[in-house]
């Protein structure tokens, strides 16, 4: 009995084959199943593509959806096997594939009447004769973007080597360095989502913020450009910040703002506080279009209301000099404390007034916790240099120098490093696109404050470990000074030097007439004499805003996980990227440095015994001014030698070399012609003068002989002279050989 189509290798039951047109049978009027007469013909097995593309492997009668789906096998095939295979028909009804090495094999698919587009192998021979191929029209960008995908987002910083060392050890194949670049970028941007499709979604992003995350803050500012609506600006500030910061930490805001690297680049402004253990305690942050007077205002003014900012007089902030930010404090905060971090202001001062003798005294005003120690380091600079005292004279002292600090905040930065933290901290972010870089900004804080939680529980001391480390470092001087009691609670506290300082102490008010005391919360190196004296620790003697109690209650809150993109809820309010216009050339991705700022320089080389090495110091020279060569390597010292003929020994004979730079510096500037190129060539110079001789005729030659049978004169047997004459002549060769040049 026969048959026809194609038997497979495979055990399969023929009960389980089904026609591709469905297998649904009809019933009669008693509902009695009536069995379908099946079709003869092939007998078909459907391609699964979530399971047979990871090993492709052609049969006859493989039966695929549509042409994309088997133009995917093909091309997975020839990748994985290092098969030169091309589509010789390639449309929706038909496909035709054979290899290019002139091979046999052949594959031919087409759809069946009734099967709509689905296509079946009807022809298949899978004999290879070629050998595998080195690189493969197949192996695009794309196709290697999605296979580095999953991996890039695991490791972003999986290197574009990596990815070309790793494509060609799976695959076998040769790809380009350029290939491997797009594939990745292609990769990230995969992961990512495209920067425009960000933008729609900010609005439902901010949907699903403020359901998992309620009483939180966040706001979202566009602008019309025409029918478009544009992005502006957007505000978030989580409600677990606003209460941890109100319940645990100290009355001091942080403010900065750092750039935004991406499509659409911006400004991202911060507002950082600082917790029970000296570290940032992020509040809220905002990304607007520029850093001003205008923008710092709408920031200040969210924060105002989050935060309850009734009372601005109890307030501290701490800034850099930004653009229009002390204006917008003085506007909405006319009674809050205003700081400004030392070590601009002393960069500022620095390109004016540099020397370090300066830089001890302006260090030593600031850090100072009186006004007469102030006074006292201000007269000392005044009389190391006058112009450098005028220049602090229209900056207030309030904002740079702890002796005018209210003591209120229990805080005495004098740098603004909390922001500055935290915008390092979230470095990795800035360069994503937006919805990317808002939700990686909160993943690291959700996770941030959950990993304060647990180390808060693990603390051995009764405070934190960088006040504990704070502590322990004051309490090595305290052997220096020696406590009598007055009191029970009040000290006198001496020095035990000669014209030791005298101190007041009262640890039941906590305070210190040096004044260290009240303005950290942490007690001062007399106070801690003064508690070795009564036997206690001095940690039970830091302010309630140092302990665990209030370190616990700023993180306590929770910033609650969100759920994925495809489970938001859709907001039908589109919204556009703003307007950009590309700079050009390349985009800047490093800051410039402030003069203040170390670089990182290769570490210098050991230097010699009692010599201090040079390495990474700038030379300058004395002659012409420039820097990066001194006097001797300065060009106007080399022209000046090169034309007195110096740098030889005495008694010799310019070299070859030397002649020529001689040459070079005596010959008008200007473009050479052709004339004078073809003269410089030694070949041609020696066709010249025989041409000349030959043409001159037996008294250029008598001459000639003449010259070279004289007696030894003065010039040949005086070495000096002879240079000098040479040197003489040799500013006429040029006009020589021209008129030679002409006689050829």
């Amino acid at each position: 009995m026969g048959f026809t189509g194609y038997c497979s290798e495979e055990a399969v039951d023929s009960d389980d084959l089904q026609s591709l047109s469905g297998s649904e049978s009809e019933e009669d009027e008693d509902g009695n199943p009536i069995p379908k007469r099946r079709k003869k013909g092939l007998r078909v097995r459907p391609w699964i593509r979530s399971v047979d593309l990871k090993n492709p492997k052609f049969r006859l009668g493989l039966a695929f959806p549509n042409s994309a789906q088997l133009k995917e096998a093909v091309r997975e095939c020839a990748i994985r096997n290092q098969l030169g295979l091309w589509f010789e028909k390639n449309s929706k009804k038909k496909i035709e594939v054979n290899c290019q090495w002139d091979c046999p094999f052949r594959l031919y698919a087409s759809t069946s009447k009734g099967e709509g587009d689905t296509l079946i192998i009807k022809t298949l021979n899978k004999k290879h004769t070629c050998s595998p191929v080195e690189t493969s029209h197949f192996l695009t960008y794309r196709r290697i973007a999605q296979e580095v995908a999953e991996d890039l987002m695991v490791d972003e910083n999986w290197s574009r080597k990596g990815i070309h060392n790793h494509i060609e050890k799976k695959y076998k194949l040769d790809v380009g360095v350029q290939t491997i670049t797009r594939a990745k970028r292609a990769a990230k941007r995969m992961n990512e989502g495209h920067y425009i499709d960000q933008y729609n979604m900010l609005a439902a992003y901010r949907k699903e913020l403020l359901r998992s995350n309620p009483g939180s803050t966040i706001d979202i500012k566009t602008q019309m450009d025409g029918p478009v609506r544009r992005f502006h600006r957007m505000y978030i500030c989580f409600a677990a910040c606003k209460e941890g910061w109100m319940r645990g930490c100290r009355p001091i805001v942080c403010l900065d703002g750092c750039h935004v690297k991406g499509q659409h680049p911006g400004q991202l402004l911060t507002a950082v506080g600082i917790d029970a253990n000296n570290g940032m305690f992020p509040v809220a942050y905002a990304l607007c279009e520029v850093e001003n007077q205008e923008t710092w205002t709408w920031f200040l003014d969210y924060l105002k209301c989050d935060l309850r900012m009734e009372r601005d007089s109890s307030y501290v902030f701490m800034t850099d000099k930004q653009k229009g930010l002390g204006n917008a404090i003085a506007n909405l905060f006319p009674n809050a404390e205003h700081r400004h971090c030392v070590r601009h202001l002393y960069n500022n001062f620095k390109s004016k007034h540099p020397g370090e003798g300066l830089k001890q005294l302006v260090w030593n005003a600031a850090r100072s916790s009186t006004q007469v120690w102030y006074n006292k380091h201000m007269d000392a600079l005044r009389e190391l240099d006058e112009d450098a005292w005028l220049w602090f004279q229209d900056k207030s002292p309030a904002q740079w120098s702890r002796a005018f600090f209210t003591d209120e905040s229990k805080c005495d930065i004098l740098l603004n490093n909390m922001c500055e933290s935290f915008n390092s901290a979230i470095l990795p972010a800035r360069d994503k696109p937006i919805l990317t870089m808002l939700e990686k900004i909160r993943m690291d804080m959700m996770v941030r404050n959950a990993n304060r939680r647990v180390a808060c529980e693990k603390w051995k001391d009764l405070v934190g470990p960088r006040i504990k480390k704070i502590i322990d470092k004051i309490g090595q001087r305290a052997t220096q000074y020696r406590a009598h009691r007055s009191g029970e609670f009040i000290f006198q506290i001496i020095g035990t030097g000669e014209g030791g300082s005298k101190h007041a102490v009262d640890l039941g008010l906590h305070t210190c007439t040096c004044k260290r005391w009240q303005l950290s919360g942490i007690p001062c190196v007399h106070a801690i004499c003064a508690i070795r004296f009564k036997k206690q620790e001095a940690a039970l003697y830091c302010d309630d805003y140092l302990m665990p109690s209030s370190y616990m209650e700023a993180y306590n809150p929770i910033i609650y996980p969100i759920a994925g993109e495809d489970d938001w809820e859709l907001v039908d309010y589109p919204i556009a990227p703003p307007p950009y216009k590309q700079q050009a050339g390349r985009p800047k991705m490093k800051r410039h440095k402030e003069p203040g700022e170390k670089e990182n320089h290769p570490p210098p080389p050991a230097p010699k015994e009692g010599k201090l090495s040079k390495a990474g110091i700038k030379m300058s020279c004395k002659i012409c001014g420039q820097q990066g060569h001194n006097k001797l390597g300065c060009p106007i010292t080399k022209a000046k030698k090169a034309a007195a003929g110096e740098g030889t020994s005495s008694g010799a004979t310019p070299n070859k070399r030397q002649r020529n730079e001689v040459n070079r510096a005596a010959a008008p500037k200007g473009s050479t012609n052709v004339k004078d190129q073809v003269i410089k060539s030694r070949k041609t110079w020696k066709k010249i003068k025989q041409t000349v001789e030959s043409t001159s005729g037996p008294n250029v030659g008598a001459s000639t002989s003449q010259s070279n049978q004289q007696p030894p004169t003065q010039s040949s047997q005086n070495p000096a002279a002879g240079s000098a004459q040479w040197k003489a002549s040799e500013p006429m060769q040029p006009s020589q050989a021209s008129s030679e040049y002409a006689g050829f």
